[in-house]
């Protein structure tokens, strides 16, 4: 993984360099362009962090409310698993807009928690919503091993 783009509502881009100066853009053949279903998100907030040790980064994307947060597991082979649902993240995410994150190991355990911050862009959207909110405090997703939680 050399160059990846969190885009807004289209496919995202993954660019490998071909080491003759140029790049190509390998998302659709990697598995990191699109969700588990085939669809685009709005991608917003990115970090890439090896969440489960095996020495390879994996990506990690935020976006707005009522889409998921992608988690991309790096297969080592230039290619990515949707893990969003396997490891808990969707269920955490749904109803909320993420921003910035970043991996971190807040409890110094070896292993990368992620850290998002969070607000909706609209400041009436519970007038027309009740279930989302404004005001988003932080998420902290600590990594137990093979899930995230929410602490």
């Amino acid at each position: 993984m050399d160059i990846f783009v969190a885009n807004d509502s289209v496919r995202q881009s993954l660019y490998h360099n071909k080491r003759d100066g140029t790049f190509e853009d390998i998302a659709i053949s990697s598995g990191a362009g699109y969700d588990e279903n085939g669809k685009t998100y709005a991608g917003m907030g990115i970090d890439a962090g090896d969440y489960d040790n095996d020495g390879y980064p994996d990506i990690f994307i935020t976006t707005l409310s009522s889409e998921t947060y992608p988690l991309y597991h790096n297969d080592r082979d230039l290619s990515f698993t949707y893990a969003t649902n396997s490891t808990g993240v969707g269920q955490l995410t749904l109803l909320f807009s993420g921003w910035g994150t970043h991996f971190v190991d807040v409890n110094n355990d070896g292993l990368r928690d992620l850290f998002v911050a969070q607000g909706h862009v609209l400041d009436t959207i519970e007038k027309t919503n009740p279930y989302l909110k404004y005001k988003q405090t932080p998420l902290l997703m600590l990594n137990t091993g093979n899930r995230f939680v929410n602490v």
